[in-house]
C-alpha cells in the first residue's frame, strides 16, 4: 500500500471512531453492554446513564454490510425485567423536527444513535431492536442487553424434596457475585456442606469457582435433618447476565440437585 493509500485508510478509521472493534463502555453509574456483533450490525457503547429513572442510550450503529441500513430509534423498544416494554420518550418540539426519523448507516460506516426511555430503577434493560432494515428490508437483529453494574440479584423459589434454598442476600459489586444462602434439609438424613465446591455457571457455559478470602475458603459443615444452615459465597462473574449455581457443594453433588439461576431483579 502507497503512502497516499495508508493516509485515506488512516483517516476513515478515525471517522468512524473505531467502528469496526465492538465496546463495551460504562456509563457515569456504572451501566454496561457486552460487545454486539450481530448479522452485520455492529453496536458500540459510547455510553449508559441512568438517572432519576430515566435511561439514556449513547450508540454507534456500524453497517459491516455492503448495502445502505436503515435505523428507527422510535421502534426500538426498552424490555424491563418484570416483562413490560416501554417506547422512546419524546420531547415536546420533536413533531416539529427530524429528531426521531430513520437513520440511514452507509455500507461500511458508522452512525451515533442516542435513544431516552423512562424505565425507573431497573439493574437491567433489554432494547428489542425493531425497525432496522438493510436495502429496504426489515432484517430481525438479537436483543441488545444492558445492566448495571452493581445492584441486587435474585432467584425463583427453589425447593427439591430434600433441600429447599432460600436467598437471603445476593449482590453483585463490580465483577463480583455476594450470595448468602440458608439450606433448609427436609430429610430425614444429615447434609454435608462444603462451600468450595459450588460453582457458577456462567452464560457462555464456562465454570467459574467460589472465591476465596484472604483467611481460606471455610469449613465444611453438617445440617442436621430438618434443621437449617448458612452459606456464603462469592464469585467473579464479571458483567454475566445471570449465572446458574452449582449445587454440588451439597453432599458432593450425589444428590444431582437442579441448578439455582440467579439475575439482577
Amino acid at each position: 500500500m502507497d503512502r497516499k493509500s495508508l493516509v485515506i485508510a488512516g483517516l476513515v478509521l478515525v471517522g468512524l471512531g473505531g467502528a469496526g472493534v465492538a465496546q463495551a463502555r460504562a456509563g457515569s453509574d456504572g451501566w454496561t453492554a457486552d460487545p454486539y456483533n450481530q448479522k452485520g450490525l455492529t453496536i458500540n457503547t459510547r455510553s449508559i446513564e441512568l438517572k432519576k429513572g430515566k435511561i439514556w442510550f449513547k450508540l454507534q450503529f456500524v453497517n459491516n454490510t455492503d448495502k445502505a441500513m436503515a435505523v428507527d430509534p422510535d421502534s426500538i423498544q426498552a424490555r424491563l425485567p418484570d416483562g413490560r416494554s416501554v417506547t422512546r420518550l419524546k420531547g415536546v418540539f420533536d413533531k416539529f423536527s427530524a429528531t426521531h426519523n430513520a437513520t440511514i448507516v452507509k455500507p461500511y460506516a458508522g452512525a451515533d444513535v442516542n435513544i431516552e426511555y423512562d424505565v425507573g430503577e431497573p439493574r437491567r434493560v433489554t432494547l428489542v431492536l425493531n425497525g432496522i432494515s438493510i436495502d429496504g428490508k426489515p432484517q430481525k437483529f438479537p436483543d441488545f442487553v444492558a445492566r448495571g453494574a452493581d445492584g441486587d440479584w435474585a432467584a425463583a423459589p427453589y425447593e427439591h424434596e430434600r433441600v429447599k434454598v432460600v436467598v437471603e442476600s445476593a449482590q453483585v459489586k463490580g465483577e463480583t457475585l455476594s450470595l448468602k444462602l440458608s439450606l433448609i434439609n427436609s430429610s430425614d438424613i444429615a447434609l454435608y456442606v462444603d462451600a468450595n465446591a459450588f460453582a457458577a455457571k456462567l452464560p457462555d457455559g464456562s465454570l467459574v469457582q467460589r472465591a476465596k478470602s484472604l483467611f481460606g475458603g471455610g469449613k465444611p459443615k453438617l445440617i442436621q435433618p430438618h434443621a437449617a444452615g448458612d452459606v456464603s459465597l462469592d464469585f467473579k462473574v464479571g458483567n454475566a447476565p445471570k449465572v446458574a449455581l452449582q449445587m454440588g457443594g451439597v453432599n458432593a453433588g450425589a444428590l444431582n440437585l437442579p441448578e439455582l439461576v440467579l439475575e439482577p431483579k
